[in-house]
């Protein structure tokens, strides 16, 4: 048989593929499971991280859900003082009404009694200077009696009127339950 020089040459590459095929495909395998657990590893900082940030969220949930509910607690506090100050506004400015209104009513009924004596002051003076004319210059002495006499029993009657009108402005403030029992 005769020994062919090509044989050689490939049962030798073939020997040298395969050793250095083992050594690079030991190499290329290492390599590659370096690899693999250097993804491995992203793969599992990333759930880790996916896993916090789902933590994270729901404690903000939670953090939102518990402000919510304090904001809608305030604004209810708030809504209830404000109702409360609005009515407590207007009983104050009810309230100062009513003081206003009697203290203008009390203005009112003295300046009715200062301008009905001042009108009775008047109208006596006249009438005093009329009748003293006339009695003076035109009447006898009997019509002047008559007169006087007249004259004296309307000053009663006038006296005892403005007496019973001062006992009639005083009884409206025996009747507010302040006056003598």
């Amino acid at each position: 048989m005769k020994f062919d020089a090509s044989f050689a040459v490939l049962i030798s590459f073939v020997t040298f593929m395969a050793l250095v095929g083992r050594k690079v495909y030991a190499k290329v395998i290492v390599e590659l499971d370096k690899k693999i657990d250097q993804i491995r590893e992203s793969i599992n900082i990333s759930e880790n991280e996916v896993r916090v940030a789902e933590q994270l969220n729901a404690e903000e949930r939670r953090r939102q859900a518990t402000i919510d509910e304090d904001i809608k607690v305030i604004l209810e506090k708030t809504d209830r003082e404000s109702a409360r100050l609005k009515r407590k506004m207007i009983e104050e400015v009810e309230e100062l009404t009513k003081v206003r209104q009697a203290a203008f009513e009390d203005m009112l009924a003295r300046m009715r009694r200062q301008s009905m004596q001042k009108l009775r002051r008047d109208i006596t003076e006249s009438t005093t200077k009329s009748l003293e004319y006339l009695a003076q210059n035109k009447l006898s002495t009997k019509e002047h009696q008559a007169i006087n006499d007249q004259a004296i029993e309307l000053i009663a009657a006038e006296l005892t009127a403005g007496a019973d009108g001062a006992r009639k402005a005083a009884a409206p403030s025996n009747k507010s339950g302040k006056g003598l029992s």
